[in-house]
């Protein structure tokens, strides 16, 4: 019986990492087989595999940033999408702050970057929207506002009428 410095049987150990590098080699493409031809152990291959393509959390968050604050609405787009798009890229870049700074980012910054993006067709309904008491403004009443303007635009409502209008 040889015993590894933790005590554990040494055959065991042998055992169960050549069948967790078959388990994690039969899932890796070409690329990341050749990524991975060094590696020795499983965790090995693991540890690899996360240098190669897990970001830092920090990386993360300068990415989720970027995207956040970049985002346009597309053209086709409709708001309720557009409004989606945006709460899955602050959802995840609170995920990212809670994990690396303990903080995160208040609804009110999603908001204001909703009205930010919104096209000119808009500008009356943010004068509006700036009436509203701070208590009152949620995601919800703001999603659901837009989305009343966006059905009485006029190039929209005709747009979503034929679009509904059967043959």
């Amino acid at each position: 019986l040889v015993l590894d410095a933790a005590g554990t049987n040494k055959d065991t150990f042998d055992i169960n990492d050549s069948l967790a590098q078959l388990i994690l080699l039969s899932s890796l493409n070409d690329t990341n087989e050749e990524l991975t031809s060094s590696c020795v152990t499983a965790k090995d291959i693991w540890d690899k595999l996360v240098s190669a393509y897990e970001q830092s959390s920090s990386q993360r968050v300068d990415r989720l940033l970027e995207a956040f604050f970049s985002c346009e609405k597309l053209g086709s787009e409709n708001i309720v999408n557009h409004v989606a798009r945006l709460q899955r890229d602050f959802n995840a870049l609170n995920v990212e702050l809670k994990k690396l700074v303990q903080s995160e980012l208040h609804d009110l910054i999603l908001m204001g970057r909703i009205l930010s993006t919104l096209p000119s067709e808009y500008f009356e309904f943010k004068s509006v929207w700036e009436s509203v008491p701070i208590a009152e403004r949620t995601l919800n009443n703001l999603t659901e506002r837009l989305r009343l303007i966006e059905m009485r635009l006029p190039e929209r409502s005709d747009k979503d009428n034929k679009d509904d209008c059967a043959l």
